[in-house]
C-alpha cells in the first residue's frame, strides 16, 4: 500500500435498529464491498452491554477478506530477476511457462487499527485496540476476522464500517437503517491550518453551562492527524477570560492522544462550565507549529453566523523577547477577594510552553505600595503554563483596602522589565 501512513477505513451500517441491549443480540447481514484489490465482506453483528460500563455496548462484527486481484503473466524483466525459468541448450535464459509464468499480486493491511474503524450516531469515530495484520498473498486467498469496538448505547442507531485505502479506494459497509453523515451542514463557522479543519455547528445551553458542536477533519492528505487536545482547546469570552472544557464533555478527544481521520469529520460536543451567560465568545485551537484556529461561536444550532465581539480595553503592550506578546487590560473591582482583578492576555509565539510565576513577575503598586498577588486564578502551585502557540489570559487578584488613586503595574518578564500605569473600571 505503499505510503507512510495510509489508513484504511471500513464503515458497516446495520440495515436492522437495536432499540434496547438488555442482553447480547446478533443480527445476519451478508453485506460484501470491495476496491481494486480485496473484497470486504460483513456476515453479522452483535451487540452486547459492558457490564463494568453503564451505557456503553460492545460492537463485534464478523468479517471475511479476499484477495481479488487477477494474476499477470511475468514480464521480461520480472522473470528473469524472480529466480524463475531455467537454461536452454546453448546457455540462454528461457522464460517460464504455464503456471511458473504467472506473478500474484499480494495485498497487506500492516495493522488493522490504522485502517478499520466504526463511524456511529452523528458523527463518533470508534477506533479498534488490534494491531494485527491481514496478509493474503495470492489471488482467492480468504481470511476471516472479527473487529471489536465499544461505543455508547445511545449511538448504535447509525453505524458505518470504514475501511481506508488510499491506492486502491476506500471501503464502507452501512451496518444500520440510518448512516452517519460524512459531514454536518451550515456550519456556523469553520477555520482551518495545515493539520486540521474545525467546524462549530451551534451551541447550546444547559443551566449555567454551554455546550458547543464541534467537528473535526484532518487536512493532511492521505494521512490521519494524531494530536494531543487536551489543554489545547479554550473558550475566549469577550470579557477576556478563557474557559476550559469541563472534564465530563461528551467527547474522547480530551483524554489522551487523539486521531483526526481524513475524508470523515469526527463530531463531538464539548462542554464549557459557566459558559451559559452572555455571548460565548470564540473557541480557539492551539496545536503546536501551526496557526491557531478560531471559530466565534452563536448561540443555538444552526445560529447565523457569529463575529468576534471587542473585548475590554488594551492598556498597554509589552513583547518580551521573540514571540512572546503581552496584553495589559482594563483593572476591575474583584467581588471574590474585595480587591483588584488585573487581566494580562498571554501569546506565545516562542516556540515552547512557557511557566510564569505571577507572584514573582507581575507586582502591582497602590498609592506608592507594593502588593503581591494574591491568587493567579488559574494553577493552585502559584504557576501558569502557557502552552507554545496558545493564547491565554492571566487573572491576577491583589488584597487591597478600597480601591488605589494611582496604581501601576510591575511586569519583570525573561527579557522585558515595564512599570505602566493601570486604569481602574469601576461596576
Amino acid at each position: 500500500m505503499g505510503r507512510r501512513f495510509v489508513p484504511l477505513i471500513i464503515i458497516f451500517a446495520l440495515f436492522l435498529t437495536f432499540p434496547a441491549i438488555a442482553q447480547e443480540n446478533t443480527r445476519w447481514l451478508g453485506k460484501s464491498g470491495c476496491n481494486a484489490q480485496v473484497e470486504l465482506t460483513v456476515f453479522d453483528i452483535t451487540m452486547a452491554p459492558l457490564a463494568e460500563q453503564t451505557g456503553r455496548v460492545s460492537i463485534t462484527v464478523a468479517t471475511a477478506w479476499r484477495n481479488i486481484a487477477p494474476p499477470q503473466r511475468m514480464g521480461e524483466i520480472e522473470w528473469k530477476t524472480s529466480g524463475v525459468g531455467g537454461l536452454a541448450t546453448f546457455g540462454r535464459a528461457r522464460p517460464p511457462t504455464g503456471r511458473a509464468a504467472v506473478q500474484h499480486t499480494s495485498y497487506l493491511v500492516p495493522k488493522l487499527s490504522d485502517h478499520v474503524y466504526l463511524v456511529n450516531g452523528n458523527g463518533g469515530i470508534a477506533r479498534l485496540d488490534d494491531n494485527r495484520e491481514i496478509r493474503l498473498p495470492r489471488q482467492h486467498d480468504e481470511v476471516e476476522w472479527l473487529a471489536r469496538f465499544e461505543i455508547d448505547k445511545t449511538e448504535t442507531d447509525a453505524l458505518l464500517l470504514v475501511f481506508f485505502d488510499f491506492d486502491h479506494g476506500h471501503i464502507t459497509i452501512p451496518l444500520t437503517e440510518r448512516v452517519p453523515p460524512r459531514e454536518g451542514n451550515a456550519p456556523v463557522s469553520e477555520d482551518r491550518n495545515a493539520y486540521l479543519r474545525a467546524r462549530v455547528y451551534g451551541s447550546r445551553t444547559q443551566g449555567d453551562d454551554l455546550e458547543i458542536d464541534l467537528g473535526l477533519l484532518s487536512t493532511s492528505e492521505g494521512n490521519a492527524v494524531e494530536i494531543e487536545l487536551s489543554g489545547a482547546i479554550g473558550l475566549l469570552r469577550p470579557d477576556g477570560a478563557v474557559v476550559e472544557p469541563a472534564e465530563n464533555s461528551a467527547v474522547h478527544w480530551l483524554t489522551g492522544t487523539a486521531r483526526i481521520l481524513p475524508d470523515w469529520e469526527q463530531r463531538g460536543r464539548l462542554l464549557f462550565t459557566g459558559g451559559a451567560s452572555g455571548d460565548p465568545g470564540v473557541l480557539e485551537i492551539v496545536l503546536p507549529g501551526v496557526v491557531p484556529l478560531h471559530l466565534p461561536v452563536k448561540s443555538g444550532a444552526n445560529a447565523s453566523a457569529a463575529t468576534v465581539q471587542p473585548g475590554p480595553k488594551v492598556l498597554h503592550t509589552w513583547e518580551d523577547g521573540e514571540g512572546l506578546h503581552l496584553e495589559l487590560l482594563q483593572a476591575t473591582p474583584d467581588l471574590q477577594s474585595k480587591g483588584l482583578l488585573v487581566r494580562v492576555r498571554v501569546v506565545n509565539r516562542c516556540g515552547s510552553d512557557l511557566s510564569f510565576s505571577p507572584a514573582a513577575q507581575f507586582r502591582l503598586v497602590a498609592d506608592g505600595r507594593e502588593v503581591s498577588v494574591q491568587a493567579s486564578g488559574n494553577e493552585n502551585d502559584g504557576t501558569w503554563v502557557v502552552r507554545d502557540g496558545a493564547t491565554r489570559m492571566l487573572e491576577l487578584r491583589y488584597a487591597l483596602k478600597g480601591m488605589p488613586a494611582k496604581a501601576q503595574i510591575r511586569y519583570q518578564g525573561f527579557e522585558a522589565d515595564n512599570t505602566v500605569p493601570l486604569e481602574v473600571t469601576r461596576r
